[in-house]
């Protein structure tokens, strides 16, 4: 975290205001308290730790022939479902080959309500410029770091890595 909130001071000039970080897996407490002291120190103001489960076990259904809308949120206390496929209005169809599944939203810290961080990972759905593909099902970060993942994995130990996005497409 100290030094992604270091490359971001270098580009920006200033540290963000907010950070979400999501994950594809638990949050541990000793790692979420590394980040949030991190956060701490550069002054954050809001702090979101999103577990996003790909598989989550539970699914709606709506009446007619098609599955809910894309963009459909349902609470669950503290937790949410986001349907990032499914059927859109404008198409007057559901444009996927199979029933979609919903991200289940797991949060172990949020500084701000559970339905406006869904609707932010709805909206980074959108933010592939590799396809013109839009509601890809999960959001560019975890996209994004699943490719990088692939390309660190060939990088000797101790070689300092760029940051330059373009290199891991």
């Amino acid at each position: 975290m100290h030094r992604s909130l270091k490359a971001y001071y270098a580009q920006h000039h200033h540290y963000p205001a907010r950070v979400v970080i999501l994950k594809t897996s638990r949050f541990q407490d000793d790692e979420a308290s590394g980040f949030r002291e991190a956060l701490k120190e550069a002054n954050v103001a809001y702090t979101e730790l999103v577990w996003v489960s790909e598989s989550s076990p539970i699914t709606t259904y709506r009446e007619g022939d098609y599955p809910p809308l894309r963009g459909t949120v349902i609470g669950l206390g503290n937790e949410a479902l986001l349907f990032t496929r499914g059927s859109v209005p404008v198409y007057r169809t559901y444009p996927g080959l199979r029933v979609p599944r919903p991200l289940l939203l797991r949060p172990h810290t949020l500084d701000t309500p559970i339905g406006n961080v869904a609707r932010d990972i709805l909206a980074l759905t959108k933010m592939n410029w590799n396809s013109t593909q839009f509601d890809g099902s999960l959001p560019i970060p975890i996209r994004a770091a699943r490719q990088v993942g692939k390309v660190l994995r060939h990088v000797p130990v101790g070689q300092k890595e760029t940051t330059d996005y373009p290199y891991y497409l």
